[in-house]
């Protein structure tokens, strides 16, 4: 942090630090963000807030390192209540960048929260299977019984995320799913005799196990 910005943050001087993130030197503008952090209280809040909102003009590197420091200067409810609108819906480095935090800070609550969105992503998913997220059971479900509807279950879009659906909702042993992964069954046998192409059976071989296992967990006594 150079001279100038210690004496803007010593002034409380948001504007000139702003204007610093929004300047033509890049090597600047984490130094003003840092420094906008510095001068701390609700003014400070709502700038980085700004600058980490701003998709058209910044860089999701530089709107990652103002969510960071907003939490430096935010009590936990706060953050947490800011960085919720980041989670789901924006730029695909800033939506992990604020997952990786919000967990970081509340792993327990970060599974609940992206079941409320309705994330279905590879990583949401895997997240409600390795917090057991009671809550996205009907959310795995109904992504599942989509895909089975679709007959699209073994493509390359979905099949990944079919799979480690099938093993969150193992993994969550809820038996309510057992419905749905018997669908999958009945699915996965019928298409195990049509002839299907190498790849394709080896998915569906893979999915079989995972289904086989999952059904083992939700319907134990």
């Amino acid at each position: 942090m150079n001279e100038e910005m210690k004496s803007a943050v010593s002034r409380g001087d948001i504007r000139y630090l702003l204007e610093t993130v929004y300047g033509d030197q890049p090597d600047s503008r984490k130094c003003a963000v840092e420094a906008i952090a510095g001068v701390g209280g609700g003014a400070a809040v709502k700038a980085l807030l700004g600058v980490a909102r701003d998709r058209a003009r910044l860089k999701p590197e530089l709107r990652l390192h103002a969510l960071e420091f907003m939490g430096t200067i935010c009590d936990k409810f706060e953050y947490l209540s800011l960085l919720d609108e980041f989670i789901a819906g924006d730029n695909r480095k800033v939506v992990r960048g604020a997952r990786r935090m919000f967990r970081q800070a509340d792993p327990v609550d970060l599974p609940r929260r992206l079941a409320e969105k309705g994330c279905l992503d590879h990583q949401a998913v895997s997240t409600y299977g390795r917090y057991r997220e009671a809550g996205a059971v009907a959310l795995l479900e109904g992504f599942i019984e989509e895909r089975i509807a679709a007959r699209d279950v073994l493509t390359t879009p979905h099949w990944g995320r079919v799979y480690i659906a099938v093993r969150a909702l193992g993994k969550i042993e809820r038996s309510e799913a057992s419905g749905t992964l018997r669908n999958m069954e009945r699915w996965l046998m019928e298409r195990t005799g049509r002839g299907a192409g190498f790849l394709q059976s080896e998915r569906a071989g893979k999915l079989k196990k995972a289904v086989e296992s999952s059904l083992e967990s939700v319907e134990k006594e």
